[in-house]
């Protein structure tokens, strides 16, 4: 199960946000940047093609956002599964 809020704090404010308050924000966003498509993808590969992607950082950080990133493959597609490990 993910998050279904994320909690925003600092020695002045603290602040929950519901991850799907986010939704229109991410919708615009996607909006923007995939436009019509890429063609040549939709041309070629077809849409029931799956296939597994990663993350990795090389070097030692900070990860923030999980729960952002969740929703918004959600949002591309219910079917994208998001397993995220962190150590």
């Amino acid at each position: 199960m993910y998050a279904e809020y994320v909690i925003f704090e600092d020695e002045e404010v603290s602040v929950i946000i519901q991850i799907r308050e986010w939704d229109d924000v991410i919708i615009r966003a996607l909006d923007e940047d995939r436009g019509n498509g890429d063609v040549t993808t939709r041309a070629t590969i077809p849409e029931e093609t799956s296939c597994p992607g990663r993350f990795l950082a090389k070097e030692t950080g900070v990860i923030c956002g999980l729960p952002v990133l969740v929703r918004t493959y959600a949002l591309i597609d219910e079917r994208i599964r998001v397993d995220c490990q962190v150590t």
